[in-house]
C-alpha cells in the first residue's frame, strides 16, 4: 500500500501532468504550492495548465474518446471494473490523500472518497 508520504514525496518531484499519456514538463502557467488547510503545512506542488496545456488536452480528449468508443462494451465494462478494483484496493491511501487535500481528519476523507 502507497503512504501518503510517498504520495506526496512522488508530487513534488517530477509530477509533471500527463496529457496523451506523456509528461508534459513545464506548463505554461507555472505551479502553485498546495497548502494542507488543516496546518498551513505545504504538502506539494501543483501544475496550473495555461491555454497551451488545455487546447492539448481537449484534443487528447477527443482523440481518446474516439478510441474508447470504438472498444466492445465488455470491453470497456472489464477496464471500468479493473479500475474499480484498484480504488479499492487503494482506498485508504486515497482518503489520506483526500483529507490532506480538504485539511480534514483522515475519517473524513472516507466520506469526502465516497460520496
Amino acid at each position: 500500500m502507497t503512504s501518503i508520504n510517498s504520495i506526496i514525496e512522488e508530487l513534488e518531484h517530477g509530477n509533471s501532468p500527463l496529457i496523451g499519456g506523456r509528461p508534459t514538463g513545464a506548463t505554461a502557467s507555472g505551479v502553485v504550492t498546495h497548502i494542507d488547510p488543516s496546518s498551513g503545512a505545504e504538502v506539494g506542488i501543483a501544475h496550473v495548465g495555461g491555454a497551451p496545456e488545455i487546447d492539448a488536452a481537449v484534443r487528447s480528449g477527443r482523440a481518446a474518446q474516439r478510441q474508447w468508443m470504438a472498444l466492445p462494451a465488455a470491453r470497456r465494462a472489464a477496464i471500468l471494473h479493473r479500475f474499480a478494483d484498484l480504488i479499492e484496493r487503494d482506498a485508504t491511501s486515497l482518503c489520506e490523500v483526500l483529507a490532506v487535500d480538504a485539511g480534514v481528519p483522515v475519517f473524513m476523507g472516507v466520506g469526502l472518497a465516497v460520496a
